[in-house]
């Protein structure tokens, strides 16, 4: 056998023991919780943004039932801005999630590829989840955003490909927009054009899958958004999940309360409106 069926095959067994413990224990996601929340400091200047009541419960609440409901089995929060309050609610909450809760508290800001590339060392998985810790996408399936099909010069192998959710988005907002090409690759990340409505399109969702080994290979980036993907966009080894809206973001009170109204409305009992 040549070497590069070798290594074909190496990649085909490392990815197939990494899904099977996921099938038994469950995907990791670390949750990216150490942002200052400016826009809310006027509503909540006394905790972090994880920790901002919607729907009467912590924002952290509703993301930690979501992942559970998606079969998520352990959960790292990436901590800064007001770590000790994470910490704190942890220890006295972490028991009413079916879910193994750590807390991982960054020295410094260290922005977000900073942030999950000091919380490396705790996962037990090459592979991993990542999300953004003031969004929410409810209709998103978790499976979505495992590799099945091949990339050009990459195959299917995890640890050299990213995958980001892409949701639909109408043609307003200010927020940029993803190029998405015909096999599912983001091509380009357009900015938006300031005092201009953008058009309808593909938005980043702020949920991905991603590798140790990736986020080694950015040792010294510190957004995901402005350095990691922009490159991993340019050499081919983006992946889009597509999923339907809403994407609901609490990070403005105009958020909020969007939040609020979608929660209140979906609410169940047990208070959950997500479903396996």
């Amino acid at each position: 056998m040549n070497p590069t069926n070798l290594r074909s095959l190496g990649n085909l067994v490392a990815n197939s023991r990494e899904r099977a413990h996921e099938a038994v224990e469950g995907p990791t996601a670390v949750i990216l919780c150490g942002g200052l929340g400016t826009r809310l400091r006027s509503l909540f200047p006394d905790r972090p943004k994880a920790l901002v009541p919607v729907a009467g419960r912590p924002f952290l609440a509703w993301q930690l039932d979501w992942l559970r409901s998606r079969g998520v089995g352990r959960v790292l929060l990436a901590a800064g801005h007001g770590a000790s309050q994470l910490s704190q609610w942890r220890n006295h909450n972490a028991s009413e999630f079916d879910l193994e809760i750590d807390v991982v508290i960054e020295p410094e800001p260290l922005g977000t590829a900073g942030a999950l590339r000091w919380a490396l060392p705790r996962l037990k998985s090459e592979t991993f989840l990542a999300l953004n810790g003031d969004t929410l996408l409810p209709n998103l399936d978790l499976s979505q955003l495992s590799p099945c099909t091949e990339i050009a010069g990459f195959g299917s192998r995890d640890s050299e490909v990213a995958t980001l959710a892409a949701v639909s988005v109408p043609a307003k907002g200010s927020q940029g927009r993803l190029k998405l090409d015909g096999e599912n690759r983001v091509a380009q990340f357009l900015d938006p054009n300031p005092g201009q409505a953008s058009s309808s399109g593909w938005v980043n969702g702020g949920v991905y899958r991603l590798s140790k080994a990736l986020l080694e290979g950015f040792p010294k980036a510190r957004s995901l958004e402005r350095e990691v993907f922009p490159e991993l966009a340019i050499q081919g080894r983006l992946r889009a999940a597509r999923t339907l809206p809403p994407l609901l973001d609490m990070g403005t009170p105009t958020g909020l309360d969007l939040l609020e109204s979608f929660l209140g409305e979906n609410k169940t009992d047990p208070p959950s409106p997500f479903s396996r």
